[in-house]
């Protein structure tokens, strides 16, 4: 199997230079072809007799694979790069993009990889997501990416999507905070207010007082945890007790997401058990919103096109769809609010065809 390479990718001879001085790779990138540049080897390896400077932009992170091809893992002028450290989960969520089938069959994600990947950033990001599967999977090396990301680049916003299950060990949770970067935000799903209700969900035993220990440690060590609450049919009814757990016992939190379906992996094949409609499962989310919000919690509404919510709250709808996976309506071209909505997710559309009511 052939590990992949990376690469910083360039236009011009000035930068390519000024990259391999300071013992990176280089992808040479033109309209005419790309030339990855090898250090170790000395050698330069015609990949590609494609129109390569469209796709690359300076800085940006080529990952080349020999006899498959060269990718983009890092955009550098993007606030939505993400590393993925690992592709396995310890739950199981019935509402899960992925797949059971997935996830059993993931690779391993490689941490020297991940090490390597960290060193080519030569941009600071605004941004960087940390993301999984479960990301705390990655076991021990996880200590070693978050110290170089720490050392690397400190001056960025890490979103660190997680279970939050891990963080219950203490032990674990100290040696996690003592390399953490300083802006560090954890984002932590909470389904219900129970055991009995988030644990259906998630289908791991546990798994609700693990997560609840977990953001009350971090918030205890004044560390951000972004609540999300993932609405499906099967807590539409439990979104008030929720919000009111959240005020009891949670109340730190830097801020509560609700966030809609994205209907692919286990939404799609659990969508009778599942899916609602966008403004149907916005009145089930408004009593909830309003709890929080009376009381001081930042709340914001992810995944929702503006017209399946009130407009009184669309000061609250982010647009959080990455942009490769956003689609319209025709009928959305003549909206008044087009250019504020956030759209739909592509795998919703074509397997749901939600109702849209374009603003005039």
């Amino acid at each position: 199997m052939n590990d992949p390479m990376y690469a910083v990718a360039v236009k011009s001879e000035e930068l390519a230079n000024k990259v391999l001085s300071s013992g990176r790779n280089v992808l040479m990138c033109t309209s005419d072809e790309a030339v990855y540049y090898d250090i170790p080897s000395r050698k330069k390896i015609h990949i590609s007799e494609k129109n390569t400077d469209c796709f690359f932009d300076d800085l940006d992170i080529a990952e080349y694979v020999p006899d498959k091809g060269v990718y983009k893992v890092y955009q550098a002028n993007s606030i939505e790069n993400a590393l993925v450290l690992s592709d396995k989960c310890n739950s199981s969520c019935v509402m899960c993009p992925y797949s059971d089938h997935y996830r059993r069959n993931a690779g391993v994600v490689c941490p020297e990889q991940v090490l390597k990947l960290i060193n080519y950033i030569v941009t600071y990001p605004e941004h960087l997501t940390i993301t999984g599967g479960e990301p705390t999977l990655i076991g021990e090396d996880i200590f070693d990416i978050l110290e170089l990301l720490k050392e690397k680049i400190p001056k960025t916003e890490y979103l660190f999507l997680t279970n939050g299950r891990t963080f219950s060990d203490r032990e674990y949770f100290e040696r996690m905070i003592d390399v953490l970067p300083p802006y560090t935000c954890f984002g932590i799903p909470i389904y219900g207010d129970s055991p009995q209700s988030h644990d259906k969900i998630t289908r791991a035993d546990g798994s609700f007082v693990q997560a609840v220990q977990g953001i009350q440690n971090l918030m205890n060590a004044g560390i951000a945890v972004e609540i999300r609450i993932v609405v499906s049919r099967l807590n539409c009814d439990n979104l008030s007790n929720i919000a009111r757990f959240i005020l009891k016992y949670l109340n730190k939190a830097f801020t509560v997401n609700f966030v809609g379906l994205e209907m692919c992996g286990n939404a799609a094949r659990n969508r009778d058990l599942v899916w609602m409609d966008y403004p149907e499962t916005f009145s089930f989310m408004k009593e909830a919103v309003n709890i929080l919000c009376e009381n001081n919690i930042r709340v914001g509404i992810y995944n929702f096109p503006l017209c399946s919510v009130e407009k009184g709250y669309w000061h609250l709808c982010k647009n959080s769809i990455s942009g490769y996976k956003i689609v319209y309506y025709d009928e959305c071209e003549k909206c008044e609010v087009k250019e504020l909505c956030g759209g739909i997710f592509r795998s919703t559309f074509l397997l749901e065809k939600p109702e849209v009511k374009p603003v005039n």
